[in-house]
């Protein structure tokens, strides 16, 4: 599993997603967006290129701890 944000020094956060799905080491491995850009088109363009989950800064914790439990009991 890899949480990152989409706010990141020399690549934005798209690029990794979709150098992440086009690596056949790394593809199948669950992406967790957690960040400041709580735009819908932002979340939409995520979940096209490929995030397993998206999460909008201030989070909630419950939430965000019970998606992180579900995908690594999926593995």
């Amino acid at each position: 599993m890899i949480i990152y944000d989409l706010e990141m020094p020399g690549m934005n956060g798209f690029e990794l997603l979709s150098h992440i799905r086009q690596n056949p080491a790394l593809a199948k491995k669950p992406l967790v967006i957690l960040t400041g850009r709580s735009s819908e088109k932002y979340r939409q363009l995520a979940q096209e290129l490929g995030a397993t989950a998206y999460f909008t800064k201030p989070y909630l914790e419950h939430g965000f701890l019970a998606t992180i439990e579900s995908l690594a009991n999926c593995n």
